[in-house]
């Protein structure tokens, strides 16, 4: 083989060296899409690692509200659990609070027991 190679060497001189431009093009344009592509996803992944995070707080503040919207709820609940007692107990005659029989009328509270002796009275 040495001597097959000496022989061509001899014959027709030192390999011809093909300078291909558009191959070094074609090399160098797959490095400058490599490189760019490995920046484009760093991006990327920063930019989403930075909205996992801002939806990780929005979640953590939708929580919160979420606890007091639901406090606020039992709260109103409560009120209009003892509003409606109190109307209950109005409209029979008791008052809830004291205990005690009374009459309603408008915005104020008689005691009926006053009441009716001031109506036998006439």
């Amino acid at each position: 083989k040495l001597i097959l190679k000496a022989m061509d060497l001899v014959l027709f001189g030192p390999p011809k060296v093909f300078y291909n431009p558009i191959k070094d093009a074609l090399l160098a344009l797959a490095i400058l899409v490599a490189i760019s592509g490995l920046f484009f996803s760093t991006v990327q992944r920063r930019k989403a690692q930075n909205q996992i995070c801002k939806m990780i707080e929005e979640v953590d503040k939708l929580q919160v509200n979420e606890q007091k919207f639901i406090e606020i709820q039992t709260e109103l609940h409560e009120a209009v659990v003892y509003r409606n007692t109190n109307r209950v107990a109005r409209s029979s005659g008791i008052n809830a609070e004291y205990g005690h029989s009374c009459c309603y009328i408008g915005p104020i509270l008689f005691n009926c027991t006053e009441e009716k002796s001031s109506e036998s009275d006439l």
